[in-house]
């Protein structure tokens, strides 16, 4: 293993600089910022519309959905959290699963929260609300556990890096845009998803 862990000082600047990207997101939001308001309604606007002319890439886009559940990005960071252990890496396994643990209970609370309601004219049914989307905050710790956590293990750094973070990327680019297609979440909801 090539881990070092942090100094006190460095693990309270990293979470000092990890609620600033949340922090600012969340205040754009709900401060109203005019460009973000604009861009959220134009966004959703033409969702609804799309969906409403082409059925089929409604059905298209469910299926992706049902496929990058939150829950399939957290059975992935179980698997991986099961490799990690194999390979002695409990440190590694430990964070990764209090932090897959501490993304499901923060959307919760987030959502809880801010009670923001899902854009107007979603083209499929929606439980809980909208701000911050489950999906994208899942998928982005998926990724983070596949693309950082995974190649720091010896042996995987040089020769897997690329191979892993390359779909790790899409995955995060495709759960967060099925949420947008499908109109049940503002494009501001999947960036506090990944900001959080």
């Amino acid at each position: 293993m090539n881990h070092h862990p942090p100094s006190p000082v460095g693990r309270a600047l990293t979470v000092v600089l990890g609620a600033v990207p949340f922090t600012v997101v969340t205040l754009l939001v709900f401060g109203g910022w005019p460009p973000l308001q604009q861009w959220d309604a134009s966004v959703a606007a033409r969702a609804t519309t799309y969906g409403g002319t082409h059925p089929n890439v409604v059905d298209i886009w469910q299926v992706i959905g049902a496929v990058v559940l939150p829950w399939t990005s957290r059975a992935v960071i179980v698997i991986v959290a099961v490799f990690l252990w194999q390979r002695r890496a409990r440190a590694l396994t430990v964070w990764l699963l209090v932090s897959a643990g501490a993304e499901l209970g923060l959307v919760q609370a987030a959502q809880y929260i801010f009670t923001r309601p899902h854009p107007a004219g979603a083209l499929v049914d929606s439980g809980g609300w909208s701000y911050v989307s489950g999906h994208a905050a899942a998928a982005f710790v998926m990724a983070g556990a596949l693309g950082v956590v995974l190649p720091s293990v010896r042996g995987w750094r040089r020769r897997f890096r690329l191979l892993v973070l390359l779909p790790v990327i899409a995955v995060v680019w495709i759960a967060s845009v099925d949420r947008i297609a499908l109109n049940v979440h503002y494009v501001s909801d999947v960036l506090g998803g990944w900001a959080l």
